[in-house]
């Protein structure tokens, strides 16, 4: 059975009221303290189906920044482990990962439709469309949707 995270990522921050609708940001995720972002989660059988009751809300923000080795990080609450922070920074292929001395890039940006590349985490990070539809309580936005397959044994 493979385990599959659908993450939709947005060109724009979704974050805001309708007087205050964000700006073109031309990056694929805006790093920027205070900025956050509620994302799904759900699991696919080997069918091709989301199983039912398998979809979690993962809800990330961005905590504060640092400077390490003269560049920016910046320092977010963790995608799927509540005690644990994570960095992300912007480089010129996208956003990058870094843990526990690890890094990786997480979301290559600008990239192409319908790649895939090895995640961070040992799993297959898939772009599976450069033009995707979102619509948040400020509006509707084009965005990147990645997929993270991971292979879960039973």
């Amino acid at each position: 059975m493979f385990c599959l995270y659908r993450l939709l990522y947005c060109i724009l921050g979704c974050e805001g009221s309708i007087e205050n609708k964000p700006e073109e940001t031309g990056v694929i995720m805006p790093l920027k303290v205070g900025n956050q972002w509620n994302y799904k989660a759900f699991v696919i059988d080997s069918n091709g189906q989301q199983m039912a009751g398998q979809q979690i809300s993962i809800p990330i923000k961005v905590l504060r920044d640092t400077t390490i080795n003269g560049s920016t990080w910046y320092i977010l609450n963790s995608f799927f482990d509540k005690e644990k922070l994570e960095l992300l920074q912007y480089k010129q292929d996208g956003v990058w990962f870094g843990y526990n001395g690890v890094e990786g890039i997480l979301f290559r940006y600008p990239a192409q439709a319908n790649s895939s590349y090895a995640a961070p985490d040992g799993g297959i990070m898939q772009l599976i469309s450069t033009n995707a539809s979102v619509t948040v309580p400020v509006g509707t936005f084009s965005t990147y949707e990645y997929r993270i397959a991971r292979l879960r044994m039973q």
